[in-house]
């Protein structure tokens, strides 16, 4: 390796970014102090996805990273997101909608994937987590006292529809990337943009997948008063196939934005621009009950 190029992360994650030399780049993924393990996928589910265009598989021989470790090599040192969070003319440097929608056909060639009978995977982590923590209000950190604000702000009636909309994304047996995000989405020097995809592998409806990558982009559109978030929503959804139900990949958008704000409580600390987003949440929310979230051109 040649050296380091970063490190960052929460206390549900670390990565750390290595110039492996010849335009190549190593991603390592680590759990964060507050995780326990990572997964990495068996031989047989890293087969079954090994090959399909726009997805970057862990590498199978990665011990010398150490046993909790999964490692990517990507022709990318940073990401989508990256791009997106920098100055405007740093984000110009790559077409962000023509990625959205090559990651819309990659995220459809996954999902037409039969699982190994071998494997029993688990329902999307993101659902699961928000769910454990909307039910118990738990969790480390801040995660209790983001909770009682929750409670204060989205209210009984929100907080109930959002735990079913939770129960909702874990039904279902379609193979899943689990958690796919622009942060997980690397621009590759001598090709596609790869998505880093092994980790959180799971079943459910593919919604789940979709509605959790465009509710990164309705949090930014939300947040940043970025109403142009909105095309970038419309370019992802138009590479999708037609079948999708909108609706439901709005309601799964809105848990991502509301998945976010917990993890931020839970794996960072707390911040009161929470109890911001918490009263955006509201409107969220209703937004994606009424099937209103999403911009109409994205809509099916």
């Amino acid at each position: 390796m040649a050296g380091l190029i970063r490190r960052f992360g929460t206390g549900y994650v670390r990565t750390t970014v290595l110039d492996a030399g010849g335009g190549q780049y190593v991603w390592i993924r680590r759990p964060g102090p507050d995780r326990t393990t990572i997964d990495r996928p068996g031989d047989a589910l890293r087969a079954t996805i090994a090959g399909l265009p726009g997805l970057a598989v862990p590498e199978p021989d990665a011990e010398w990273a150490g046993p909790d470790a999964v490692v990517y090599r990507v022709g990318g040192q940073s990401s989508v997101a990256a791009a997106l969070l920098a100055e405007a003319a740093t984000a110009q440097t790559i077409d962000v909608a023509a990625i959205l929608r090559d990651t819309a056909a990659t995220l459809s060639a996954l999902h037409h994937r039969a699982a190994p009978a071998t494997e029993r995977l688990p329902a999307p982590p993101g659902p699961v987590r928000l769910l454990a923590w909307l039910r118990s209000g738990t969790g480390s950190r801040s995660a209790a006292r983001l909770h009682g604000h929750a409670n204060a702000v989205l209210g009984h009636r929100r907080i109930t529809t959002a735990i079913d909309w939770c129960a909702d994304l874990m039904a279902g047996d379609t193979l899943l990337h689990g958690a796919p995000g622009t942060g997980v989405l690397v621009p590759d020097g001598s090709g596609p943009a790869l998505l880093l995809t092994g980790e959180d592998l799971s079943r459910g409806p593919v919604e789940a997948d979709l509605g959790w990558l465009v509710g990164e982009l309705v949090e930014h559109r939300e947040t940043r008063h970025r109403p142009d978030f909105d095309d970038l929503v419309a370019a992802f959804l138009g590479g999708c196939r037609s079948d999708v139900d909108g609706a439901r990949v709005g309601r799964a958008a809105a848990l991502r934005y509301l998945t976010h704000t917990h993890d931020f409580a839970a794996y960072v600390g707390w911040h009161d621009e929470l109890l911001t987003s918490l009263r955006t949440l509201a409107g969220v929310l209703d937004d994606a009950g009424r099937g209103a979230l999403l911009p109409e051109v994205s809509r099916r």
